[in-house]
C-alpha cells in the first residue's frame, strides 16, 4: 500500500484517502524545524532491524533528530534512535538520535551528509561539514559502528577544502556536491563499502 506524505516547513501530513483530507502524522514530541538554509530531505528504505517494513526517513536539515516513519503500521512518525556508536569517541553520556544536514540512501545503506556528531560524550553536537557516514545493510537504528559488523562506516572529502551542501542519486553514484567540487560516493562492496572520488573541480553549489 501507497501513501502520499507531504513534509512542510514544521509538519508532516499523510493523506487520507478515505476523508479525502489530510492528517497530521508528525513526531508528538519532536518538532522538526526546516527553512531555506536548512531545507527538508526525505528516503524510503527497507529496515532489517526496528520494524522489518519500508520506513520513510525525513531530516529537516539537522535541526532535529531524523524522523521515521512505517506508514500505515504506526500513527505518527517517531525519532530514530540510535547513533550511540558513533556519537561518542570515548565519552560517557551518549547523545542518542541521528542528526544531519540530509539524509539518503544508496545500496539499502542510510546516509548522512554532514551528520552533526557529539565527539567527546559532554551532549553537545559538533557538525561534521566535510563527513559522509552510513549505516550497515538495512539497518536503521543499529550496526552504525565502524568497529561494529563492518557494513557501516565514513569518509571524510577534504581534498577540495570545501563543504557538503548536497546530494543525490544519480544512477548507480552517489554525487555529493561540495561548495567548489563534485564528488562521487561508488559502491565497491567489500570492507571499504564506499570509495568517494572527485569528479570535478572547480565546480560545486552555493547553497542546497
Amino acid at each position: 500500500q501507497q501513501t502520499l506524505v507531504a513534509v512542510t516547513r514544521t509538519k508532516i501530513f499523510r493523506r487520507d484517502l478515505d476523508a479525502d483530507g489530510w492528517v497530521d502524522v508528525s513526531n508528538a514530541s519532536t518538532a522538526i524545524d526546516s527553512n531555506f538554509v536548512f531545507p527538508v530531505s526525505f528516503v524510503e528504505v527497507a529496515s532489517t532491524d526496528v520494524d522489518p517494513n519500508y520506513h520513510l526517513l525525513v531530516s529537516d536539515g539537522g535541526n532535529s533528530p531524523i524522523q521515521r516513519w512505517a506508514g500505515e503500521t504506526e500513527v505518527r512518525f517517531s525519532d530514530l534512535d540510535g547513533g550511540d556508536d558513533y556519537h561518542t569517541q570515548g565519552g560517557t553520556l551518549p547523545q542518542s538520535g541521528h542528526y544531519a544536514r540530509q539524509v539518503g540512501v544508496h545500496k539499502n545503506h542510510i546516509m548522512l551528509m554532514s551528520p552533526l556528531i557529539d565527539e567527546v560524550g559532554d551532549g553537545n553536537l559538533v557538525l561534521q561539514p566535510q563527513q559522509i557516514r552510513w549505516s550497515d545493510t538495512g539497518k536503521l537504528e543499529t550496526s552504525w559502528s565502524v568497529t561494529g559488523t563492518g557494513g557501516a562506516g565514513f569518509v571524510l572529502l577534504l581534498d577540495t577544502s570545501d563543504f557538503n551542501v548536497r546530494m543525490a542519486l544519480m544512477g548507480e553514484v552517489m554525487i555529493v556536491y561540495q561548495q567548489r567540487s563534485i564528488w562521487g560516493i561508488i559502491f565497491v562492496g567489500g570492507s571499504a563499502i564506499f570509495d568517494p572520488r572527485v569528479l570535478v573541480q572547480s565546480v560545486g553549489l552555493l547553497a542546497p
